[in-house]
């Protein structure tokens, strides 16, 4: 007996290429369709962010999750273009993130870039605040995890990418096939700076930094 598939629409924070999601972005090929950011592509961008932020920092630790690899690469690939050490910890509960950032500090990190995982993400708040209590500025992906705490981000506007996401619902709703639907990528992007952690920090922003901002949490 044939079963008909539920077509999915992702909303991915990595290649959804890599992943096996999708055939390609232009020609998905499956039963799957969405939005991907892609956020191994502005790595680069979110660490020199970091940078400009403490500019002083020579070694950056890189949180993420074992399925975080390709964040990983690009990372290492931006921070050798930027002259600064990458350290790479990884976790993959919860209850491993103090024992990362405890290492970090101990291979003298001095500021901290968080991977997009879906873990990551459930977990930004816990991961925010260790940071902060370890001292170190911190750089995710999405502006709920400088909501939840973080120094800054630097990825999609978290109203956006759904809202997005969410036209592609509608077509599925009214025959359309993901199939032939191509993957898009976030309309929206934006850096938010957490403006009471960099206090707390005794961070004072530099202004080539803070110009670039388009929202800063008080």
């Amino acid at each position: 007996k044939a079963t008909r598939s539920i077509p999915i629409v992702m909303a991915s924070g990595g290649d959804a290429v890599a992943l096996g999601f999708v055939t390609s972005l232009r020609q998905p090929g499956g039963n799957i369709t969405g939005i991907t950011n892609q956020s191994e592509e502005s790595t680069g961008k979110r660490l020199q962010l970091l940078r400009e932020m403490v500019p002083k920092v020579s070694r950056i630790a890189f949180i993420t999750t074992p399925g975080g690899k390709p964040q990983l690469d690009a990372a290492v690939l931006a921070a050798r273009q930027l002259g600064v050490q990458l350290l790479d910890f990884q976790a993959d509960t919860a209850e491993a993130l103090p024992a990362a950032f405890e290492a970090a500090v101990k291979a003298r990190a001095g500021a901290v870039l968080v991977g997009q995982t879906t873990m990551i993400f459930g977990l930004r708040a816990q991961i925010a605040a260790l940071a902060l209590k370890h001292r170190l500025p911190s750089m995710f992906v999405l502006p709920a995890s400088a909501a939840a705490g973080g120094l800054m981000s630097y990825g999609p506007n978290d109203t956006e990418y759904y809202r997005q996401a969410a036209v592609f619902v509608d077509k599925l709703f009214k025959g359309r096939k993901p199939a032939d639907l191509p993957v898009e990528q976030p309309l929206k992007w934006e850096l938010v700076i957490n403006l009471k952690t960099a206090k707390a920090l005794g961070i004072t922003v530099p202004p080539v930094v803070l110009l670039q901002a388009e929202r800063v949490i008080e």
